[in-house]
Formats: C-alpha cells, sequence, structure tokens
C-alpha cells in the first residue's frame, strides 16, 4: 500500500513504513516535540525507545551554534 501511493506522489524511493515513522519522528523532534509526548505518540513503553530521535544533523548543530553565540 505504501509503496503504491509513493509511487503514485511520484516519489522514486524504495521506503517501508519503519522509515516513514522514522521520518515522521525525526520530523516532529526537529521542530520541538518534547520526548515524552513523542514517545507516547509512538506507543513506546519506555523513552530510551525514543531516545533515537533525538540526533540533530551537522547544519543544525552549526545554525543553534549561530543563534546561541552571536559573535561566531
Amino acid at each position: 500500500m505504501l509503496a503504491l501511493r509513493l509511487k503514485l506522489a511520484g516519489i522514486d524511493t524504495k521506503m517501508r513504513t519503519h522509515g516513514l515513522r522514522h521520518s515522521f519522528a525525526t520530523h516532529f523532534m526537529q521542530n520541538g516535540m518534547k520526548i515524552s509526548e513523542l514517545g507516547q505518540s509512538l506507543g513506546h513503553a519506555s523513552l530510551s525507545s525514543t531516545q533515537k530521535y533525538t540526533h540533530i544533523t551537522v547544519k543544525e548543530a552549526i545554525d543553534n551554534y549561530d543563534m546561541a553565540h552571536p559573535r561566531a
């Protein structure tokens, strides 16, 4: 079903449902969702299961540094 929807949308990828779930979680974490809320929405019993979504990109780290340190 997912493969069909991706194809209809013109998205040429071999994403599986777990990849979609991971993309969803990462997007919400990057946009300020609290880890406890994310874990609850994903149905995780433990926050340690949700921690894998807390990684950030190098660009985000640089942007955060620039915002926190105006003389950088």
